[in-house]
């Protein structure tokens, strides 16, 4: 489905959007070769939250971003790039308002006048959208956790695009205090994609390392916003949770019916998905 505006993803913590369609690059496994098993734990497929309008989704995300700030008056341009931009240290919501304006005037003058900008906008904030990579607020009823023996880790598990098929997944610690609290990678794990034909005929017919979306797209570990890391996984996909060179277990992400990944030029809704912090 052509449009005049190819906004399909959303990210705070990257300049390239043409990217977020595309799977981690796979790495041979070169140390770490799983002995075969079942495909592990498996869990009840939840189908997850339904598409949302776009424009209330940013909305949303602007609002917990930036509590203080009156959202009246905000155009979808401004509202839309507000929820992208980072702000740190380095970059102030002002700067961000000011670079949002520029871009503004520009696409405004690509558009050949502001009607055509305004309308383009307007359309596109008024579609449907699925959210992909939202951290899950506590009591989500999607949720599923799945503790790793002898440690206070756990994996967390919930549902992201249907359309496209995309699972979410993040660290978990459980804190005496705190409850449970999102964490970025701990050091030393890594997650591997074991090949299943059964399962994920798709794959690669070897074992495969998958990178956090965040770090995916290139950004440091230790630039990636405390708590914000996950990994963005396929239904159905058996994967493997190793320690160092040792497989900690093994487990199955939930298979939700009508979750079958479509090519993207017919795909009829855009999917939204969220990293971790810049524009």
């Amino acid at each position: 489905m052509s449009r005049p505006l190819e906004t399909y993803a959303f990210t705070s913590q990257t300049k390239k959007s043409s990217a977020l369609r595309r799977s981690p690059s796979p790495e041979p496994m070169q140390q770490y070769t799983p002995p075969p098993s079942s495909p592990g734990i498996c869990f009840e497929p939840r189908r997850g939250p339904e598409p949302v309008q776009a424009r209330r989704f940013y909305v949303e995300v602007v609002a917990e971003r930036f509590p203080d700030l009156p959202l009246n008056g905000l155009s979808d341009f401004e509202v839309y790039h507000l929820a992208i931009a980072e702000v740190d240290s380095e970059r102030t919501l002002d700067d961000v308002r000011r670079i949002a304006g520029d871009r503004w005037r520009w696409f405004v003058e690509e558009c050949g006048g502001i009607r055509k900008a305004q309308q383009i906008w307007e359309e596109y904030m008024n579609e449907e959208v699925e959210p992909t990579g939202r951290k899950p607020e506590p009591g989500d009823p999607y949720v599923d956790i799945l503790p790793i023996p002898g440690t206070s880790y756990s994996l967390r598990f919930w549902p992201g695009s249907l359309t496209w098929a995309e699972y979410c997944m993040d660290f978990v610690e459980d804190t005496n205090h705190q409850g449970m609290v999102a964490v970025n990678v701990p050091a030393g794990y890594k997650v591997w994609a074991i090949p299943d034909p059964d399962h994920s005929p798709w794959l690669f017919p070897t074992c495969t390392q998958l990178e956090s979306l965040e770090r995916s797209y290139g950004i440091p570990p230790e630039k990636i916003i405390a708590g914000e890391e996950k990994y963005l996984l396929r239904d159905g996909l058996v994967c493997s949770l190793v320690y160092e060179d040792r497989e900690v277990l093994r487990f199955q992400v939930p298979k939700r019916q009508g979750a079958n990944p479509v090519e993207e030029d017919v795909a009829e809704i855009p999917v939204t998905r969220l990293t971790g912090g810049s524009f």
